[in-house]
């Protein structure tokens, strides 16, 4: 950040020149900066890897005391907070296809009731999903929802739209192509190490 005297031959300058430099002030004082687009990629693992961090964010305040201080523990060991212990190691984990752990002392499997049904309907640039669960014997922790513009695709983070809690059972999928179809794939997870291996299916084509 560079500051500036007189700036533009003026007492006061703001605003963007050119699409290339910034004019402004901070704290009573005049600086210039180089113009910089924020990004917000959407590749295929980027969307992925926001959809689990949200996931694990949401999760992490539902947990007791004794839950989280399971994960400090973790934690102390390369001095970060449990939060970030709970999220880098299941993030890790669903980078290697493998499922979330919930207790980071235990890797017992513990399974859970299967997607029952998938459907998808269309709209204007997206597709309209609602699933439901086979009759609860053990409720799912939550679900993955998979989606590609080709099939088959390999079950991946690199595919993953979203990841929800099991009380979800509708999204709606924006920013599509018209006339484009989208293969989409429901999978349940459970607390401990189990993602399912019956998947539900369904084909949603957006219109324009």
């Amino acid at each position: 950040m560079a500051r500036t005297t007189a700036p533009l031959f003026s007492m006061d300058a703001s605003g963007t020149v050119a699409g290339a430099i910034v004019f402004s002030r901070w704290r009573g004082r005049n600086y210039v900066r180089r113009h910089a687009v924020p990004s917000n990629p959407r590749t295929g693992l980027q969307v992925g890897v926001r959809s689990a961090f949200k996931f694990l964010s949401q999760w992490w305040k539902t947990f007791s005391p004794t839950e989280a201080g399971k994960w400090d523990t973790v934690g102390n060991v390369t001095r970060v907070t449990g939060l970030n212990a709970f999220i880098s190691e299941n993030i890790r984990r669903i980078r290697e296809g493998r499922p979330f752990q919930f207790d980071p002392t235990s890797e017992n499997i513990i399974p859970c009731d299967d997607a029952a049904s998938l459907t998808a309907g269309a709209l204007a640039r997206a597709v309209a999903l609602s699933w439901t669960y086979a009759s609860p014997t053990v409720v799912p922790w939550g679900s993955f929802l998979y989606m590609s513009s080709t099939y088959p695709y390999t079950q991946s983070i690199a595919y993953l739209i979203n990841a929800s809690p099991a009380a979800t059972l509708q999204l709606i999928v924006t920013g599509l192509n018209p006339g484009t179809s989208y293969y989409f794939k429901l999978v349940t997870f459970a607390f401990e190490n189990f993602i399912s291996t019956t998947e539900a299916t369904a084909t949603g084509t957006p219109t324009a």
